[in-house]
């Protein structure tokens, strides 16, 4: 990480793992929860153990490995901020190597598709299933550049992520309701909760 000019190196790292300590109970939670309920089908179950992964695979991409440098480092004789990373330039999206561009477009694409099939009540209209993309990108974003105010992380503020992400979340919702009409899906073909 470098900060005003000099490089520094964690003590540590935290890896996406560490997220597996709050998912894994969550999902025996929501799985036992159904059981009870007598809700609970393969494809439930499926449909659950897939979104839960993809949070797993988000959350690695996004936020991981999160740096910790010990107390007294000289990383924080500069104070917090030096490393302030933002990209609010649109036109940068151009430059963007094609794997950049397809790699942001697929990152939200199935969070729209499988939370509108799990939770067709709350999800599968387009304004609420909207809303959840918007924040989700913005929310990804701004702690993004949160941590990398407080030396967790160097990812950026990038204004072009969250285009080419809403865009994907876009195209995911799109994709739902075609699948939705073509296979004439029950709205509560994977309702879970």
């Amino acid at each position: 990480m470098m900060i005003n000019g000099h490089g520094f190196g964690p003590d540590y790292l935290i890896d996406a793992g560490a997220t597996l300590i709050i998912l894994i109970p969550l999902f025996f939670y929501i799985l036992i929860r159904q059981f009870f309920n007598g809700h609970v089908t393969l494809v439930k179950a499926s449909g659950l153990i897939a979104f839960f992964l993809y949070v797993y695979a988000l959350l690695s991409v996004t936020f991981f490995p999160i740096m910790v440098f010990k107390w007294g480092s000289k990383a924080y004789q500069y104070g917090f901020g030096k490393q302030y990373l933002a990209n609010f330039n649109v036109l940068e999206l151009f430059q963007y190597a094609p794997s950049q561009i397809i790699g942001n477009l697929a990152l939200l694409l199935p969070l729209s598709i499988l939370v509108a099939y799990l939770w067709p009540n709350q999800f599968s209209q387009a304004r609420p299933n909207m809303i959840l993309g918007g924040l989700t990108t913005l929310g990804i974003e701004t702690l993004q550049l949160l941590m990398s105010f407080f030396y967790l992380g160097n990812r950026t503020f990038d204004v072009n992520d969250l285009i080419l992400n809403i865009v994907g979340y876009l195209i995911g919702f799109g994709l739902y309701r075609v699948s939705k009409s073509i296979f004439k899906l029950s709205p509560d073909v994977f309702q879970i909760l």
